[in-house]
């Protein structure tokens, strides 16, 4: 479960907001609350007598998270999501054990939690009812690397440093780095920060020996 967090967290686009406080906000255009109820209630609904396995898939557009599971006969999302109805367990043992370890919040509740992140964090979503299974799906923001700008806005030399020093804990291409600090025009950004930082040490190439490899990556020495 935690993997899968992880793939989808590094995997998507981050932006960052200096208000003045001692600490940035760095805010996922997904909310991560979403996505971790998300995959519990694949976990937790999944049809394990079905030969299917759970998926996560990440699209330009989209991330959609799959479970083979079919959703309870004779109920619509809007019983789920208004919490009006009882909780029905695909797979009661599960469930309580996530419950006890504090892994989710309440039975049944999932899919009004996801539904209210979303709504509060202002990204859109669905729920889709297939014949095969259940897939939540979170609808990307518009890449800025997509969107024609003559210059970058001007930033805190050192505060988009720390930025990139941070989301450098795990490997981050050049253009999650860029979005995540809001800037869009490459040369400036590899000469102003991505060098600095890779000349002084505090950062690496994944790909050393092929530095313009389309699959290069950084990471904190």
């Amino acid at each position: 479960m935690a993997l899968a967090e992880k793939y989808i967290t590094s995997n998507i686009h981050w932006r960052v907001i200096f208000d003045g406080s001692l600490q940035r906000k760095e805010i996922p255009e997904i909310p991560i609350d979403a996505i971790r109820e998300a995959l519990f209630n694949s976990f937790c609904h999944k049809d394990y007598g079905a030969c299917q396995s759970n998926e996560v898939a990440i699209y330009k557009d989209r991330v959609e998270i799959y479970n083979p599971g079919t959703f309870p006969a004779g109920f619509v999302l809007e019983d789920f999501i208004s919490g009006n109805e009882r909780p029905v367990r695909r797979n009661p043992l599960i469930t309580s054990i996530l419950y006890y370890s504090k892994d989710v919040e309440s039975f049944g509740t999932g899919l009004k939690r996801i539904s209210d992140a979303c709504d509060e964090a202002g990204c859109r979503f669905d729920f889709k009812i297939l014949k095969s299974g259940f897939v939540v799906v979170f609808y990307r923001e518009e890449s800025s690397s997509d969107v024609a700008t003559p210059q970058d806005t001007p930033q805190d030399t050192p505060a988009v440093k720390q930025t990139t020093l941070r989301l450098c804990e795990q490997p981050r291409s050049r253009e999650e780095l860029m979005v995540a600090c809001g800037l869009k025009d490459k040369k400036h950004f590899v000469t102003a920060y991505l060098k600095p930082l890779l000349e002084v040490g505090q950062i690496k190439m994944t790909i050393p020996d092929k530095p313009r490899s389309k699959n290069q990556k950084y990471i904190r020495a």
